[in-house]
């Protein structure tokens, strides 16, 4: 009884932030606490995603798969955001990468290599433009 009434929560959920702030989160992710979504408009998180704590995603962001490894769906793989990452507006996080912990994506950036911790990465595809002061 309790998964039926959970399935029932998770997809009237889904539903509500689908039709009222255009954000889709599939339901595979692994997300931790406090995620926040300033301005929660057009957010994409693939289902195999992994999102740390305290992660800020501004409008526009999509967090997606990168190509399958053998072609079958199951086989994509996706981003893992560590914690105290802010991703900015309309920036693509692709493939099996990982954004180390307190970096920050600058606004439409794309994102298909790892990313070192403390580091503050922009343009496309995405490239280190400064380290930050909490990492030095």
């Amino acid at each position: 009884m309790l998964s039926t009434r959970y399935s029932l929560l998770r997809v009237f959920l889904r539903h509500y932030l689908v039709h009222t702030a255009n954000v889709y989160i599939s339901g595979g992710e692994s997300i931790s606490s406090d995620l926040k979504f300033p301005h929660p408009m057009n957010i994409v998180l693939g289902m195999g995603s992994k999102i740390g704590k305290n992660v800020e995603i501004y409008q526009g962001v999509t967090v997606g798969a990168g190509n399958p490894r053998c072609g079958r769906i199951e086989e994509f793989t996706y981003p893992t955001i560590e914690d105290d990452v802010t991703i900015y507006a309309n920036a693509v996080i692709i493939g099996e990468i990982t954004l180390g912990q307190g970096c920050v994506v600058a606004a439409g950036a794309v994102v298909t290599k790892d990313v070192p911790p403390y580091t503050l990465v922009g343009g496309v595809p995405a490239k280190v433009l400064k380290i930050l002061e909490k990492y030095k």
